[in-house]
């Protein structure tokens, strides 16, 4: 995926983990399933396994969204470096025409 791409779904992914509804939304939902599987009777297996696996739902949903996150300040990070990388270079060719600067030639 070009970095671009990840930079901006980093940045949606930012914005919806730090959107006050969903956050609430999550909480209420992982709340919810917890005490239904803390209060279970112990003949209530299906509905302990039910609550259990829409637990770890909601938490592979915001790992997935912290994944998309962490990538994309990878990306922009990588995308920084290169650009600092590229504008070091132009500096260097623009102020000697050498890339070493030092021309080779006569005086330096």
């Amino acid at each position: 995926m070009e970095e671009a791409t990840e930079i901006s779904r980093g940045k949606v992914a930012l914005r919806l983990l730090e959107n006050t509804l969903l956050v609430e939304a999550f909480e209420s939902v992982e709340e919810k399933y917890k005490n239904i599987w803390l209060n279970s009777r112990p003949t209530e297996v299906d509905l302990r396994e039910h609550a259990y696996l829409l637990l770890n739902a909601s938490k592979e949903l915001k790992g997935y969204l912290t994944t998309l996150i962490n990538t994309g300040k990878m990306a922009a990070t990588t995308q920084a470096q290169r650009t600092d990388q590229e504008q070091r270079e132009r500096r260097v060719l623009e102020s000697d025409g050498s890339p070493t600067g030092v021309s080779g030639f006569g005086n330096p």
